[in-house]
Formats: C-alpha cells, sequence, structure tokens
C-alpha cells in the first residue's frame, strides 16, 4: 500500500510483485504518481469498515466488492471471503487471524479450516510461529504438517525481527 514501495522494489531488482495490502484504489491511484517499474498484481483489501460496512458483510457485498475490485484490474482479494472470491474466480490471500483467533498458530489452523480444500495464499507462514500459543518449535511443527496435509494452500515467509518473526 506504499506509494514508494514498487519503484524501491524495482531499484532493488525485483521485476514483479504481489501487493496484498491494498486498497486497490490507493494503488491505482498511486502508481501513475510515484511510477512503478515492475510487473504488478494487487490484491483488493476487503475489511470493515474500510470496505464493508461491519464485520458481517451479506453475500451480496461480498459478490460486488470482489466483482467490482475484478472488474478494476485485482488479481484477487485478501481477506475472508475464501469461498465467495473462489466462486468468482478470484486469487486469495489471507493473513490469517480473525476476531477469535490472532496472527498466530490458531489462526493459521482457523484458516486451514476455512479454506476448505480451496486453493489459497496463506500470507507469512512463519508469522504463525512465534511461540505465542505454544513453544515456537512446536508451533513451526504444527504449520508443516498442516501445509502437508493441505496441498491447496501455499505460502511464502519473511523475515523482521521487529515483529518476532525468524
Amino acid at each position: 500500500g506504499s506509494p514508494f514501495g514498487p519503484r524501491m522494489l524495482a531499484m532493488n531488482g525485483v521485476t514483479t510483485c504481489l501487493d496484498m495490502a491494498g486498497p486497490l484504489e490507493n494503488i491505482l491511484d498511486n502508481v501513475p504518481k510515484y511510477g512503478v517499474g515492475i510487473n504488478m498484481a494487487i490484491l483488493q483489501f476487503a475489511s470493515p469498515p474500510f470496505t464493508f460496512k461491519d464485520a458481517n458483510p451479506s453475500q451480496q457485498e461480498m459478490i460486488d466488492l470482489i466483482d467490482k475490485s475484478l472488474e478494476e484490474g485485482a488479481l484477487g482479494v485478501s481477506s475472508l471471503l475464501i469461498r465467495t472470491a473462489l466462486e468468482r474466480r478470484a486469487y486469495v490471500a489471507w493473513h490469517a487471524g480473525t476476531t477469535k483467533n490472532g496472527s498466530n498458530i490458531n489462526g493459521m489452523i482457523e484458516a486451514v479450516k476455512m479454506a476448505d480444500g480451496y486453493p489459497m495464499h496463506l500470507a507469512h507462514i512463519n508469522a504463525y510461529c512465534r511461540g505465542a500459543i505454544k513453544d515456537a518449535m512446536e508451533e513451526t511443527a504444527i504449520a508443516i504438517d498442516l501445509l502437508k496435509a493441505n496441498p491447496n494452500i501455499f505460502c511464502e515467509s519473511y523475515v523482521s525481527p521487529k515483529n518476532g518473526t525468524r
């Protein structure tokens, strides 16, 4: 979502990126103003109160957001709209965690169950293995087992000592 992110990536040799922060309108407005210089795919941000009036959007509200986002150039959505988005042929990425379970191993377990066999990009796998619920190595083993058992889910990791990932 940073107006400078794509340019900074290009200056460091990156040729392609997937922006999962959105919102789509901000990125589309920023690209002509700040430049991009790389191939860029964008996922629409979907979260109340920004894209929905509350935490329980209707099926039609979800469909409308997904369809509008795809029409405006988004590759898909980054949200809890998994089933609805996939039915609309949208790419789905999710930084796991809901109001019930945060961004931790329980949030990952919840996300895997919600995917229910559908393809999903589960962002930043190591963000769920920081030792918030169990020992970090035990959480890592759980995450690995979940990924092995659910080949429909793909992910990547990132290193950020400031937020506890390693």
